[in-house]
This record gives structure tokens, C-alpha cells and sequence, in this order.
């Protein structure tokens, strides 16, 4: 048996690109295939009412380029320093709201949802 759920239908729909409230939903940890680098990975839904509510995002943030993270940690609330290291639990961003820019982008032939910078909801 196959099961499609509802967020497999939602993942597909595109997003028309704006400014969107969006909740982190999920954290996980996973490895570059190529570099084995750590990848971290949060799924995110977009919670404004409307034609998109509900539609899931994810994004992914390479520990080689922690640098494209400062946007989304400062938007979570999270404030960084350029004077000394700051560690964060990427578990407790759960359930958190931020303002994502998403915008369109294309994957062999596919319109993807992308965010494409972060604020504080």
C-alpha cells in the first residue's frame, strides 16, 4: 500500500513568493552525501491564513557555511556575537515563528519553494 497524505499534497503546491509567518516544525540532523559535512535540516509550515496555510517548507544549513544560519537565528531571536563563540540547541527553534521571504527556484524542472532570508515574526 501507498499512502499520500495531505502535507505530500501540500509540499507540492507553489507558494506565490512574499513575505510569509512560517513555524519551525521539525529539527533534524543529517550528513552531506558528497563532504559528510552535518547538515541541518528544519521543516518549517507556513501558518498565515490563506491559500498556503499549512503548506510545509524545509531548509538546510551546511556546518561549512554557518555564516547563511546568522539571518534565521537572529530572526528565532537568538543573538550572535563577532567577539565569541555562542552555541545554540537547534531543538528548542521548535516551535518558534519567524517571518521567511520564500521565493521560487527550479530543480531538474521543478518550481521549489526556497527562503530566501529571515525576520522576527
Amino acid at each position: 500500500m501507498i499512502t499520500i497524505h495531505p502535507e505530500d499534497v501540500l509540499r507540492s503546491k507553489t507558494i506565490e513568493p512574499g513575505l510569509y509567518t512560517l513555524e519551525v516544525k521539525s529539527y533534524k540532523e543529517d550528513k552531506d552525501s558528497k563532504s559528510g559535512a552535518a547538515l541541518y535540516v528544519f521543516d518549517f509550515v507556513v501558518v498565515d491564513a490563506g491559500p498556503y496555510q499549512g503548506v510545509p517548507i524545509s531548509t538546510q544549513f551546511s556546518e561549512k557555511a554557518m555564516g547563511f544560519m546568522i539571518p534565521f537565528i537572529q530572526a528565532i531571536g537568538g543573538q550572535v556575537s563577532d567577539k565569541e563563540a555562542r552555541t545554540f540547541d537547534p531543538n528548542k527553534f521548535v516551535g518558534k515563528k519567524v517571518k521567511g521571504n520564500i521565493v521560487n527556484d527550479t530543480y531538474q524542472g521543478r518550481t521549489l519553494n526556497k527562503i530566501n532570508g529571515y525576520a522576527p515574526a
